[in-house]
Order: C-alpha cells, then sequence, then structure tokens
C-alpha cells in the first residue's frame, strides 16, 4: 500500500509541475504577442521615417 501511495503521489507532484508549466508557456505565448505587435508598431514607425 505504501508504494501505491507513492506513486500517487508522484503523480500528483507532476500534475502539479505540469501545471506551471502550461502556465509559463501561456505567459510565453503572451509575451512573444506582445513582441510581434511591438515589432510590427516599429516598422511602421521606421517606414515613415524613411519616407520623410
Amino acid at each position: 500500500m505504501i508504494v501505491l501511495e507513492q506513486i500517487n503521489l508522484s503523480f500528483e507532484t507532476v500534475e502539479e509541475e505540469l501545471v506551471i508549466c502550461r502556465d509559463l508557456i501561456n505567459q510565453l505565448k503572451n509575451e512573444l504577442e506582445d513582441l510581434e505587435d511591438n515589432t510590427k508598431q516599429l516598422t511602421k514607425r521606421l517606414e515613415v521615417l524613411y519616407v520623410v
């Protein structure tokens, strides 16, 4: 029975770590989207500067 409890605890730990990983991936995704938006804005500004 003790072995089963240890296995169960291990699965719970892995599940918690997966949740943390999922949250970090979502945060990274959001930051990449922000970076993409900022890059587009910067590109538009540079195009305006080149025109002038």
